[in-house]
């Protein structure tokens, strides 16, 4: 990874819109709908001492007058953050392809090296997500505290979080009605807490290339990753605890306490699967 991705909060953020127009700044529509205080100048007034003081971002449009160097210079020096205008060598960061629906941010990067590919990896992750995204962020923000309190074991809160945010609550949210979504989402708390159901995915698969979309979900949704190359057990969320190995034992421990379990080898083996189940754990295959 050559670059960090990261998300600032703007509410109450100051940002410099600085070029020779700045009412026309290349970068302006990207806080058209956020919380943030735009400000453009033009070179010569972001050259007047302390106008930079307080901005967490600089935006820098090379042009006729001013010198971007000595600009980045200056705004760095006030404290703020610079990007110039394809200029990556001037560049503190680089803005992203972004997919923005409300709470729901999804930044695509490539360093600066190809933003057309990443504006064309955008449009593609674009049409498969729904507008409501926003909605149900929303939801999980009211319940959140809630949930937290009420369902102090993580295992249980994980399982009721998946159950509420892939039934009627989340697509009540999606479209639009929070009430009724959190009163759906309420009911499901206040019936008997949803133990975790643990169980141990097996997915034979030796290069990244070759897995389905079922088992990038599995992947994405485990627990825990046991064996595979780490460029297959890499899809798996970054908190998900990984090991290079396990028993049998272990494996059918850990399902039967509630963890969902992917374990990756080269080839199926129904024997392990088999003595995984003998064991009391619920244990199945990946295609």
């Amino acid at each position: 990874m050559q670059s960090f991705p990261a998300f600032f909060w703007l509410d109450g953020a100051r940002i410099a819109l600085i070029g020779d127009d700045p009412a026309h700044h290349p970068k302006a529509w990207l806080f058209e709908q956020s919380a943030a205080q735009v400000v453009g100048m033009t070179p010569e007034q972001a050259m007047a001492p302390g106008a930079l003081t307080g901005f967490r971002f600089a935006f820098i449009q090379p042009g006729e007058t001013g010198s971007a160097e000595e600009l980045a210079a200056v705004a760095r020096a006030a404290g703020a953050l610079v990007n110039v205008v394809d200029r990556p060598a001037l560049c503190d960061f680089y803005t992203p392809a972004i997919i923005d629906r409300g709470r729901v941010v999804i930044a695509i990067g490539s360093g600066g090296a190809a933003p057309v590919l990443a504006t064309r990896l955008r449009s593609q992750i674009e049409s498969r997500l729904p507008e409501g995204l926003d909605g149900v962020a929303e939801l999980s923000e009211r319940l959140r505290d809630r949930m937290k309190a009420e369902v102090p074991d993580f295992s249980t809160r994980r399982a009721m979080w998946r159950h509420v945010l892939g039934g009627p609550a989340a697509h009540a949210a999606a479209e639009g009605d929070l009430d009724r979504a959190e009163a759906l989402a309420l009911a499901i708390m206040r019936a008997e807490q949803i133990a975790p159901e643990g169980r141990v995915l097996f997915l034979a698969c030796d290069h990244p290339d070759r897995l389905t979309l079922g088992a990038l979900r599995a992947l994405v949704g485990a627990d825990r990753v046991v064996g595979g190359r780490p460029e297959v057990a890499d899809y798996a969320r970054r908190d998900a605890h990984r090991n290079a190995a396990a028993s049998i034992e272990e494996l059918a421990g850990w399902a039967v306490a509630g963890e969902t379990i992917v374990w990756i080898s080269d080839a199926a083996d129904p024997e392990t699967m088999a003595a995984v189940k003998a064991l009391g754990a619920e244990a199945g295959t990946l295609s």
